[in-house]
């Protein structure tokens, strides 16, 4: 069990004594469990658009390009609808069904616009769903998370890439380059949907480049 889950059921409990029975359990005999404050592994834009460059299904390219180029969470991407896009901006419904709008640069829009002339019947027949699902034993419209998990799961294997990496490794390597293109923490949080801005804070140091820090003794010799 992981510390943040060891950590909220310790909320739960504390919870359920205080408004029954107006009780409550010190930290000594009801702990705190510390979480580790390493940082999730990143992917460079270099790193990014070799792997866009080196993928020949141009439905998989826009995965990449919507996971880092406008920060969407796995369950965005596969639940997106065409109806949803314009220039610049799309409309995403995310957790907990709020909406917010994210940016779409041109050069997914031009992917997605030959993606789109190639599979507009089956769009179509899918209630406008932009990626449809082709398992007829299921009963979405649309493709699972899965099917996006399992792609970036050979395309790892493919790259080498750091074990640890996800698709939602896109997602933070839009916000830390957002971060260190001189972005607002503010907009970034309403870009990514977070409900608390302590969400978004951990990406300033994410985007922190330490190769700029010195020592006062550098250069003494």
């Amino acid at each position: 069990m992981s510390p943040a889950t060891i950590n909220v059921n310790r909320s739960a409990i504390k919870y359920y004594y205080l408004v029954n029975w107006d009780k409550t359990f010190s930290d000594i005999l009801l702990p705190y469990c510390k979480i580790g404050s390493k940082f999730p592994p990143i992917l460079d834009k270099q790193d990014v658009l070799y792997l866009i460059e080196n993928t020949k299904n141009i439905k998989h390219k826009i995965w990449l390009c919507l996971g880092f180029g406008s920060g969407l969470r796995v369950s965005e991407v596969a639940t997106l609808k065409i109806g949803d896009f314009s220039h610049n901006l799309h409309k995403i419904t995310g957790k907990g069904n709020k909406d917010r709008f994210v940016p779409f640069p041109d050069f997914t829009y031009n992917l997605l616009l030959e993606y789109y002339k190639k599979n507009h019947d089956k769009i179509i027949e899918s209630g406008g769903y932009l990626f449809p699902n082709v398992n007829k034993n299921s009963s979405l419209n649309h493709i699972n998370d899965a099917s996006i998990k399992d792609f970036f799961l050979k395309l790892k294997k493919k790259h080498n890439l750091d074990s640890q990496m996800s698709f939602h490794t896109l997602r933070h390597s839009f916000a830390t380059e957002f971060i260190r293109n001189g972005g607002d923490l503010w907009k970034l949080k309403a870009i990514l949907g977070h409900t608390s801005i302590n969400s978004t804070t951990v990406y300033l140091h994410m985007a922190e480049n330490f190769n700029d820090i010195h020592s006062p003794l550098d250069g003494i010799l």
